[in-house]
């Protein structure tokens, strides 16, 4: 029975939630280990017979793993939505996660780039390659950095998504989300250039602006490897990755003093508390040209 409201359920946030695919296949993961946890544990099988205690027990369980508290954060809000869409539909049924209590969360700064070490990765690849391949993965880097999206909205950015005129691209974000990001003049000019030499690719099958050999519209996993082997080679960032870039790339606004309702229109927040934690990054610098430069904070 739980394996049908699974289903059910997986239905329902694709169909009338419109949660993105990468969304919806991680909920459906978590129910799913979820599903098999209890059977194995406790031969439960009916939604309706989950206890709390079944609950504490699987995170425990995870916990005990070295899991973090953000990862089990995540999984109990794939089961207290899901529960939420069973008491819809069973409104006698007593739901478990009444009494489960969120672990709280570490509070880790997010990783960047050293704005000299994007400047300098930049300039050392100024050069413009006269092949779509070539170019594309520094390309992506410096589209990365200096417009804060995700992978994902990389892959989907369509060649109409390019305002040329406004300097701007339309992005599709969490939640089908659009917004509009502004760049540079110069950047445009690049993003132009970059289409141009794109029009030499064999058997383009898509209208993306960023396609794969085949001409194909890029998968995330082909964006990562690709931005990862760039920053492999120019940073010591611990993390290499897009994702890495949009922290870097928000840090640097909010170093410089950027406000932090423009950070969160631009990264597509819908909570200026994740926004916030970028701020952290600021005050510690601020703290350090402090203890740098006030005379009584010299003092031993």
């Amino acid at each position: 029975m739980i394996v049908q409201r699974i289903e059910e359920f997986g239905a329902f946030i694709a169909g009338e939630k419109k949660y993105s695919s990468h969304t919806l296949k991680s909920y459906l993961q978590d129910l799913r280990d979820f599903k098999d946890y209890l059977r194995s544990q406790y031969m439960v099988s009916n939604p309706l017979e989950i206890k709390p205690t079944y609950i504490r027990s699987w995170l425990a369980s995870m916990s005990a793993a070295g899991m973090e508290s953000s990862s089990l954060n995540r999984k109990l809000s794939t089961l207290k939505s899901f529960f939420k869409f069973i008491k819809g539909r069973e409104p006698g049924m007593i739901n478990p996660m009444r009494k489960i209590v969120s672990p709280k969360n570490k509070k880790a700064l997010p990783k960047f780039v050293t704005s000299r070490e994007m400047e300098t990765m930049l300039v050392d690849n100024e050069t413009e390659a006269a092949d779509y391949f070539t170019e594309l993965p520094h390309f992506m880097v410096q589209l990365f950095y200096e417009t804060g999206i995700r992978c994902s909205e990389m892959a989907s950015i369509r060649l109409q998504d390019i305002n040329t005129a406004g300097n701007s691209i339309k992005v599709l974000g969490k939640g089908n989300k659009q917004r509009i990001i502004p760049v540079r003049a110069e950047l445009m000019v690049k993003i132009m250039r970059f289409i141009n030499i794109r029009k030499d690719v064999d058997n383009i099958q898509c209208d993306h602006l960023i396609i794969t050999p085949r001409g194909m519209k890029a998968y995330p996993k082909y964006i990562y490897n690709l931005v990862h082997k760039v920053l492999e080679r120019n940073t010591s960032a611990q993390q290499k990755s897009p994702h890495v870039l949009r922290h870097t790339f928000a840090t640097h606004l909010a170093d410089n003093g950027a406000e932090i309702n423009a950070i969160k229109a631009l990264l597509g927040h819908s909570s200026l508390k994740a926004t916030q934690v970028y701020t952290h990054n600021s005050i510690q610098k601020i703290r350090e040209v402090y203890v740098l430069a006030h005379p009584r904070a010299q003092k031993k």
